[in-house]
Formats: structure tokens, C-alpha cells, sequence
């Protein structure tokens, strides 16, 4: 038998095969120190990894097992859709074209496995439970991080307002008031460097 007659008789393995293609969805936050912009399985790894390090900002009675499940699929939906630019596209476009990629990589009538993987996504992108909207905030926080690392380098393009950007990333207040006291304190940094506008 050959492998593709294995991969179009498991739902699983054609998901595992599709969603391979992340590796190639350019995001607009830039790799550290580097000249490229990340990809989404990049940042999928690396909010998951925040996931099992910050541990001290998550919210008391979190199922932390669920919440790096929703980190590991959250972008999954970007290999049909693509990425979006944070502060430029529009937010009702993006819901729309997230979901319906949502509904053809992770169909109603799939299998178990395939399934499981649409009730996270679903889970995480209408901020159904504590678990989601602490991933959401995992996911908002680590641009912040990398940018504030790599001397505001993404937000040069923008050129946005203190009082705007905590506006546009107020859900991760919702999701843990430790981390949005750590992101505010990285935003004022940033103000401090000029990288972010003070009004």
C-alpha cells in the first residue's frame, strides 16, 4: 500500500499532512535578532513553551493540560487562512475567514481525533472557559515579549499609541491579571525606548 492510499483513509493523518503547511505562513513579528519574519508553528511552539514556564500567571484552578492543547492547534486555521496584521486588518474579516478554514480542516461529522482538535479550536477562539482566555492572553503576550527584546524592531512599522496598544490587547486581562501587569510594565518600558508612542 502506498502512503498517500494511507493518508486519504485517515482523517487524522491528512490533518497531521495539512497542517504541516504552518511551517510556511509568514506572521509580522520578527525572529529575534534576525532578519525574517516568524512563521505560525513558530509561534505556536514557542506561546505553548510559554505555557509550560510561566506557570506563576496562571489563574488558580487552571486545566493546564487544556490550555497547551489550545496553544498547540490555535493557529492551525492560518494554513487556509493565513496570518493577519494586528493592528491593520479587519477584526470581522479575519473571524470570518478563520472560521469557515476552521470548518473545512476540522469538519462538524469528522472523526474522534480530528473532532477533539475542533472542540479546542472552538473553545479557545470564542473564549469559552478560563482555560481559553488565558491562552489568549499567553498568545497576545509573547509578540510583546519578543518585540521588547529585539528593540521594538515590529513596532516600527505601526507606530502605535501606549493607551491604543493596551486597548487593542486588553484580553489578556481577562485571562490573568499577573501577566497583564507584566505586559503593561513591558509596554511602559517600551514607551521609555521610544518604541511605543506615550500618549
Amino acid at each position: 500500500m502506498s502512503s498517500e492510499n494511507v493518508l486519504l483513509t485517515d482523517e487524522a493523518l491528512k490533518l497531521l499532512v495539512k497542517c504541516e503547511g504552518l511551517k510556511a505562513v509568514e506572521r509580522h513579528t520578527k525572529v529575534l535578532k534576525g532578519q525574517r519574519c516568524e512563521n505560525s508553528a513558530e509561534h505556536s511552539w514557542h506561546a505553548s513553551l510559554a505555557c509550560l514556564l510561566l506557570r506563576e500567571y496562571e489563574p488558580e484552578g487552571i486545566d493546564h493540560l487544556k490550555v497547551l492543547s489550545m496553544l498547540v492547534v490555535h493557529e492551525l486555521v492560518e494554513v487556509n487562512a493565513g496570518d493577519y496584521k494586528f493592528f491593520e486588518d479587519n477584526y470581522d474579516e479575519k473571524a470570518a475567514a478563520e472560521l469557515q478554514a476552521a470548518n473545512d480542516l476540522f469538519p462538524a461529522d469528522s472523526t474522534v481525533p480530528v473532532q477533539a482538535v475542533r472542540s479546542i479550536w472552538f473553545e479557545f477562539e470564542f473564549s469559552d472557559s478560563a482555560e481559553a482566555k488565558y491562552a489568549q492572553a499567553i498568545d497576545m503576550f509573547m509578540p510583546t515579549l519578543v518585540n521588547c527584546v529585539d528593540d521594538g524592531k515590529a513596532w516600527g512599522e505601526y507606530r502605535t499609541s501606549r493607551s491604543a496598544f493596551l486597548a487593542k490587547k486588553s484580553a489578556i486581562r481577562d485571562g490573568s491579571e499577573k501577566l497583564w501587569e507584566l505586559f503593561v510594565s513591558l509596554v511602559d518600558f517600551s514607551v521609555t525606548k521610544g518604541w511605543i508612542d506615550s500618549k
